[in-house]
C-alpha cells in the first residue's frame, strides 16, 4: 500500500491469508493468552488480555480498540481476526482494553451475536463508558506495559473503528511509541452534533420540517451537555448522557493533524451509522502541507464496520489487507 495523502481507492488488492479466531488461538499450541488486571487512579481495576506467539523475540503490540457496544471486546468477529496465528511470519502481541463491566451477549444456533431491543448494559458500563475515560483506561495499560512487558520491542499498532476509531485518534496521537494506525468508520471531519443534524436526523428525506428538527435536535444535546449522566440514555441502552457528551462536538481531526506515524483511514461508502461526509471532511482537513503521512480508503459497498456488506472473500481479504499494512507498511 504506498504511501500518500488523500488518496481514494475503489479497489483493494488481496493479501495474507486470514487470522485464528480469539478461541483457536487460546487453544494453539504456542500462542499465549493472559489477562492482566490493571488499577485505575481510583483503585478499580482495568482488565487488558494479551494473546502473543510464545517466543523469545521481541514483538510490536497492536493494541485493537472495539465500538461502543457493551459486550466484550473479544468477542468481536473483527478483533478475533487480528489474532496472531502460529505460523505468522512476524509475531506480534494483540492486546485488548477490554470494555468496562460487558454484558455477555446470547447466541444463534449458528454461533452468531445475537443483540436484540432487550439487550441491556450494566451499571458499571454505564458509570465509566465515555470515549474520555476509555482513552485514558488505554493510555494507562500502555504505561504498565512499557514498564512491564519485557516482549515488548517498543512499537504500537493501532487499529480502531467506530467509537474505536475516535478513542484510536487519541490513542494513538498521545502515545510516542506510535508507529502506524489504523482508524475507520469514526467519521472524524465533523463534529458528530452536525452529522446529527445534516444525516441522521434532520436532512430533507427524513424530516418536513428541518428547522423544527435541528431546534429539538440541538435542545436534546444541550440537555445532555448540561447534564453529563450515566443514569439516562439516548438512542440505545449503551448510550448514555455521559457518553455523547464525549462525542458529540469533538473532531478528531484537530488532534490527528499532529499525528507523527503513518496513518490509513477506512471508511464504507455505505455506512449508514456514520455519515461518509465527515470522513471525507477528515481527510480534506488532513491533507495540508504541515499534516500527516496518511491514506484515506473509501470502500464501495461496505457499511458500518471492516468488511460488512461485502462478501465473505472479500470481508476477509480486507481484513487481511489491512492487517498487513499494520505490519509492514504495504
Amino acid at each position: 500500500m504506498p504511501r500518500a495523502r488523500g488518496r481514494f481507492a475503489a479497489t483493494i488488492a488481496f493479501a495474507l491469508t486470514a487470522q485464528l479466531s480469539i478461541a483457536a488461538v487460546q487453544a494453539a499450541t504456542g500462542v499465549e493468552n493472559n489477562s492482566i488486571s490493571i488499577p485505575r487512579i481510583d483503585g478499580s481495576h482495568l482488565t487488558v488480555d494479551v494473546v502473543k506467539p510464545s517466543v523469545a523475540t521481541k514483538m510490536p503490540i497492536i493494541l485493537a480498540i472495539g465500538g461502543s457496544i457493551c459486550m466484550p471486546t473479544n468477542a468481536s468477529e473483527q478483533i478475533a481476526k487480528l489474532s496472531p496465528a502460529t505460523s505468522g511470519a512476524i509475531p506480534y502481541a494483540l492486546v485488548i482494553v477490554e470494555t468496562p463491566d460487558p454484558t455477555i451477549p446470547p447466541r444463534s444456533e449458528d454461533g452468531s451475536i445475537n443483540i436484540g431491543p432487550d439487550f441491556r448494559c450494566s451499571d458499571e458500563f454505564k458509570k465509566r463508558y465515555s470515549i474520555d475515560e476509555r482513552v485514558m483506561d488505554h493510555l494507562r495499560a500502555i504505561q504498565y506495559l512499557r514498564r512491564r512487558a519485557p516482549w515488548w520491542n517498543g512499537q504500537l499498532l493501532v487499529w480502531g473503528f467506530s467509537d474505536g476509531g475516535r478513542i484510536g485518534a487519541r490513542v494513538a496521537a498521545f502515545s510516542p511509541e506510535t508507529t502506524r494506525v489504523v482508524l475507520g468508520g469514526f467519521g472524524g471531519g465533523v463534529p458528530m452534533a452536525q452529522e446529527f443534524e445534516d444525516f441522521h436526523m434532520c436532512n430533507s428525506v427524513r424530516t418536513g420540517d428541518q428547522a423544527d428538527c435541528i431546534a429539538k435536535v440541538r435542545a436534546q444535546f444541550d440537555e445532555m451537555r448540561a447534564n453529563p449522566t450515566s443514569a439516562q440514555t439516548w438512542n440505545g441502552d449503551s448510550n448514555t448522557y455521559k457518553a455523547w457528551v464525549s462525542r458529540i462536538d469533538s473532531v478528531e481531526a484537530n488532534v490527528l493533524h499532529d499525528l507523527s506515524a503513518p496513518l490509513l483511514l477506512i471508511h464504507g461508502a455505505e455506512d449508514h451509522s456514520v455519515p461518509v461526509s465527515s470522513a471525507r471532511a477528515l481527510a480534506k482537513l488532513l491533507s495540508t502541507a504541515d499534516g500527516p503521512s496518511f491514506q484515506y480508503l473509501e470502500i464501495p459497498g461496505m457499511s458500518h464496520g471492516l468488511g460488512a456488506g461485502l462478501s465473505k472473500v472479500q470481508s476477509d481479504d480486507l481484513q487481511a489487507k489491512v492487517l498487513r499494512w499494520l505490519l509492514v507498511g504495504e
